[in-house]
């Protein structure tokens, strides 16, 4: 004879389908099967192919996962400011991706305003090798006390973009190494419609001015970090663009991000001759233009001296849950292997961060031989120093101030002294406040 209790239990089993059906059962009851995969958002600002393939890239990893993790990527325009602003937004919700990109410019400030989990720890438990990454790039990820807490995803330099038909027709054999060199050669490619130079100087996070103002002989910041470390150098960077615009002409007028674009534009139709930016520009470039894409690397005061700040960003984990923590570093060490940074140079025209894929003639050594624009950058490892990361929490306030008095400048509101002057003032006010 059955007791009241088993006779109770046979008769819950039997009604446990309808209850279901009525939405009468409890959802934690409902769910008695295995649980789900483990979510990881994965923040990026790539679009374009570049998007399609950081898409690939967690897909991919989630059925290699056999579906224990599933990587969701989420894109944010407004590039390594607007991850940074959404980062701050989501922190005060408390709603932070698991991983995401910072350019390397903000290294310092993820260490500083986030609650990152340093790399340096999962490396050391695990003794996961790094030797094979650039030791340059390794160090882009590093905090203040030089421990790795990002490593590098996507990697760049800036470098002289020109139209190797145009230089032809005009009779000009070499592509410029100086500045004065750069505003000869942008005169003479001047005429018919057509601007013979366009540098990017609004580039996210002041990358192109440090470059300008680094191959000028000055640093951004004092080697103490509490202050503005140049004034000569930042003179000769705007009179310099000044001069391109305003005096030769052989600039076009420029006021923000929709005009750059603009610029990118009229180099792929052969109206503009030489186009200064990063490398990762080189696929966009060589896939949408009827001419023969040519680099060069970027012009500097004289050619004993060279400086090639380095852009890109690295990937940092947010999450101090175990389980996707333990995710997190699984899918970076995948995107960072030898065969992913490969793909990730050549869809979008970075530099892979791997020696061995360098070094490897079926990930990057057939492509670059095949390809000698793409190698440019390479050569210019030697001369690669970080991308400046100004103290405290400014921000991208640092970008706005120095962006803001640029174009003031460009468009004739204040002179190349008032606009120095201006961005000194400002920037060194800000730091003195952080």
């Amino acid at each position: 004879m059955k007791t009241p209790k088993t006779v109770l239990s046979a008769l819950l089993i039997l009604c446990i389908p309808f209850l279901i059906a009525c939405g009468s059962v409890p959802a934690a009851a409902q769910a008695s099967g295995p649980a789900g995969p483990i979510e990881i958002s994965f923040m990026h600002i790539h679009g374009g192919a570049g998007g399609e393939l950081v898409n690939a890239m967690c897909d991919e990893f989630t059925q290699q996962s056999g579906g224990k993790y599933l990587i969701k990527p989420l894109y944010v325009e407004g590039s390594y400011e607007g991850v940074i602003e959404r980062l701050q937004m989501l922190t005060l919700s408390n709603d932070l991706p698991e991983v995401t990109q910072a350019g390397h410019q903000y290294a310092y400030f993820m260490a500083e305003n986030l609650p990152i989990v340093p790399l340096q720890q999962l490396i050391d438990a695990e003794g996961y090798d790094v030797s094979d990454v650039f030791p340059k790039m390794l160090d882009l990820g590093r905090d203040p006390s030089g421990q790795i807490i990002g490593l590098p995803f996507a990697v760049s330099t800036p470098v002289l973009f020109y139209n190797s038909e145009m230089f032809e027709a005009n009779g000009i054999t070499q592509p410029p190494s100086t500045f004065e060199e750069l505003r000869e050669v942008a005169a003479k490619l001047t005429k018919d419609g057509n601007y013979g130079i366009y540098i990017n100087f609004e580039i996210t996070g002041n990358w192109v001015i440090q470059c300008l103002i680094e191959n000028f002989g000055e640093q951004m910041l004092s080697p103490d970090r509490k202050s503005v470390g140049f004034y000569d150098a930042g003179l000769k960077t705007l009179e310099l663009l000044d001069n391109l615009v305003n005096v030769d002409h052989s600039m076009a007028l420029t006021d923000g991000a929709e005009n750059a674009a603009q610029a990118m534009e009229m180099f792929k139709a052969g109206k503009l001759g030489m186009y200064i930016s990063t490398i990762a520009n080189l696929s966009g470039f060589q896939n949408d233009s009827q001419f023969t894409v040519a680099t060069a690397p970027h012009p500097s005061l004289s050619i004993s001296s060279r400086s090639t700040p380095a852009g890109g960003n690295s990937v940092y984990i947010l999450t101090h849950d175990p389980e996707k923590q333990a995710g997190a570093w699984e899918f970076i060490k995948y995107i960072n292997a030898p065969e992913q940074t490969s793909r990730v140079a050549q869809v979008f025209g970075y530099m892979a961060t791997s020696q061995k894929a360098i070094n490897t003639p079926e990930l990057m050594g057939d492509y670059l031989n095949e390809n000698p624009a793409a190698r440019v950058t390479y050569d210019q490892v030697v001369h690669m120093t970080p991308w400046c990361n100004f103290p405290g929490n400014g921000g991208t306030r640092y970008v706005r101030i120095t962006q803001d008095n640029f174009a003031a400048m460009i468009h004739r509101e204040k002179t190349p002294e008032q606009a120095l002057n201006d961005i000194v003032r400002q920037l060194n006010e800000l730091i003195n406040k952080d």
